[in-house]
């Protein structure tokens, strides 16, 4: 093989191995620069004449990673999926209904805690911590 082959091979080889390097890294700064978000945009707490209450909560995804398994938790209540289940980038979700257990008579006007909870395609967990006011 002639030297002007081998220098050709040569160039050809490390052309490839920045290739691939750039690739890599580039996809690398792409997972980097990806994040998980939720904030809550929206929520009531009302109390029926029977004594039950109801929520109602609205989350957008804030984030750039789709989120599955978005769930909210009203102080001491069971969590409960929000609608719709996967949320792209931007998306929100609701949960609408009653709350269970009943929280313990909150004086009215106080701060009952509130809890999303999401999971990000890649595994990751966020959460966002929020406050309802009994009514």
């Amino acid at each position: 093989m002639s030297q002007s082959m081998e220098i050709a091979l040569i160039i050809g080889i490390v052309i490839a191995i920045v290739a691939v390097v750039a690739f890599a890294v580039n996809g690398g700064i792409h997972a980097l620069t990806q994040s998980t978000s939720v904030d809550i945009v929206h929520s009531e707490f009302t109390k029926t004449f029977d004594g039950t209450y109801y929520a109602s909560v609205d989350v957008k995804n804030d984030g750039s990673k789709v989120l599955d398994n978005v769930t909210v938790q009203i102080s001491g209540s069971m969590p409960y999926s929000l609608s719709p289940q996967s949320l792209e980038p931007g998306q929100t979700a609701s949960y609408s209904g009653i709350v269970v257990p009943n929280p313990e008579n909150p004086i009215s006007g106080a701060q009952v805690p509130v809890i999303v909870k999401a999971t990000a395609d890649d595994g990751s967990i966020t959460s966002k911590m929020g406050i309802l006011f009994a009514p």
